[in-house]
């Protein structure tokens, strides 16, 4: 792989480095200063990935429009780092409703994946690479937590260095990206919603959306559930964040191999068969959840790779189905599915756990993942990527 795409692999490292940390941190944080109101922890996390929404598919369009990827993802991700430095100063609605415009600005880095797939027919490979360095920059984001917190409080001067940390993170990552290969390409004559693939991109959204639903109905909230248990490691107390950051850095970790099986399949296999066993394992593991309360148990099931299983070949599919000028809508409108997706799952979490339990949360998340399968039905996938 050339230099300039390999800058996008450090890019995609530090942005997810960032990611990390975040979904460690921040849920915590507002909880610690709300007096545990669930419902304004969980729409921390899901509110500004509901941002993708709109901001996924927008940044695709002006990509598409400019007949460039590389100039907006800069300008999107430069603005966007700049704003954690607004955080700690920042009320618990202010500082939500600011993570949510930041996150419009940051969802540029979905051009990354453009960036990476439109040159190359071997896009599971392509992307799952990609994966591989993302998923490395979420386990320095989270594990660096178990050495780097002293303590799980978590006070202003602490929010204020980790807000800087971030801030540097993503300007690093901005940096590397100027340096990278940009795509060039000419407007086609096709129009998103006019050609005749573009049915499979709306089912795409759909099944996204209700599967990461369902999802985030778990991931809301699964840093405040897991900071609830205790455990001791060769001597090493894990509670709170420190749990929290064991978990979620353990999962990308598990990720780093899972990437390049994923993407391996995703070039070579039926990319809806795919995507149909991902639903199901991940019906099965929420609902799997909801019955244990062993946190060795929850501890496998939450490092299972599944995601990447459902991502890679969603949005290779999603690549295949349009001209080179419409991927970027393309790609956009699956991750805004992601954003749709979690914020429905962010508040039904936040809804369900404050009236009844985080069990019964899962059991909900485990049938609404189901219902993803009757959309993908309709979904033509070819065999080969």
């Amino acid at each position: 792989m050339e230099l300039r795409r390999n800058v996008l692999l450090i890019s995609s490292m530090m942005f997810n480095l960032i990611n990390g940390a975040v979904l460690v941190v921040f849920p915590l944080y507002l909880l610690s200063i709300t007096a545990n109101d669930y419902l304004i922890a969980a729409l921390v996390t899901g509110l500004p990935l509901s941002a993708q929404v709109l901001g996924n598919y927008v940044w695709g369009r002006i990509s598409d429009n400019l007949h460039t990827r590389k100039k907006p993802a800069i300008v999107g991700c430069f603005a966007g780092s700049l704003l954690f430095l607004l955080l700690p100063f920042a009320s618990a609605v202010s500082f939500v409703v600011i993570r949510t415009f930041q996150s419009l600005l940051l969802s540029s880095q979905i051009l990354l994946q453009n960036l990476v797939s439109d040159t190359t027919d071997n896009k599971g490979r392509e992307l799952g690479t990609l994966n591989i360095f993302a998923n490395i920059g979420v386990v320095a984001g989270t594990l660096s937590f178990l050495f780097l917190l002293p303590s799980d409080s978590l006070t202003f001067e602490y929010i204020s260095l980790f807000s800087i940390a971030l801030t540097l993170c993503g300007l690093i990552g901005t940096f590397f990206l100027c340096f990278s290969k940009d795509v060039k390409f000419e407007s086609g004559n096709h129009v998103l919603g006019k050609h005749t693939k573009n049915k499979t991109i709306l089912i795409l959204f759909t099944v996204t959306a209700v599967l990461m639903w369902a999802n985030y109905t778990v991931f809301s909230l699964f840093p405040v559930y897991i900071s609830i248990f205790h455990v001791n490691i060769f001597n090493f107390d894990l509670t709170g964040v420190k749990l929290v950051a064991l978990f979620i850095g353990s999962s990308s970790l598990f990720g780093i191999p899972g990437s390049y099986v994923a993407g391996y399949l995703t070039d070579r296999k039926n990319k809806k068969v795919i995507i149909a066993v991902s639903i199901v394992i991940y019906a099965t593991i929420w609902i799997l959840l909801s019955m244990v309360s062993d946190v060795v148990i929850i501890y496998i099931i939450w490092v299972l790779p599944v995601w990447l299983f459902f991502v890679l070949p969603a949005t290779a599919l999603a690549s295949e189905s349009v001209v080179l000028d419409e991927r970027g809508r393309a790609i956009g409108l699956i991750n805004a599915g992601i954003g749709l997706g979690a914020l429905l799952g962010s508040y039904t979490a936040g809804t369900l756990v404050s009236h009844f339990s985080f069990s019964f949360a899962y059991i909900c998340a485990g049938l609404i993942a189901l219902l993803a399968l009757i959309p993908l039905y309709k979904v033509d996938s070819p065999r080969r990527g």
